[in-house]
């Protein structure tokens, strides 16, 4: 989606997806979306070739450097109650524990009473 004003206007839409789709690509294609140059074999021998240093701070300036965004952390207090209260075998283990209250709390009443 931000990378729509690289994209040249006559692009079709599966042209767009160069995140997944730029290998596949003819080398003349890529050089079009990118507005850069590619010289033979992939060497730059003579001439000019790649991105210009105008353009690559332009394109430094708008979306920022060239990192991969780490992923979003868990809060580790919302991890340790998934793994605790969460997932079939817990739902299971933790309502067999409130079953062994509730009988412990049922039962000792009576047991109480019968031994007097």
């Amino acid at each position: 989606q931000r990378y729509k004003k690289l994209q040249p206007l006559d692009a079709l839409d599966d042209e767009k997806d160069y995140k997944t789709l730029v290998h596949t690509l003819p080398i003349e294609m890529v050089s079009t979306i990118f507005k850069t140059k590619f010289s033979d074999e992939g060497r730059c021998k003579k001439g000019p070739a790649g991105l210009r240093e105008e353009q690559a701070r332009v394109y430094a300036d708008v979306f920022g450097k060239n990192a991969i965004t780490p992923p979003k952390r868990d809060n580790i207090w919302l991890k340790l109650v998934r793994q605790t209260f969460l997932g079939i075998f817990n739902i299971l283990l933790w309502s067999c524990v409130l079953a062994e209250v509730l009988l412990i709390i049922v039962f000792s009443g009576r047991n109480s009473g019968a031994e007097k």
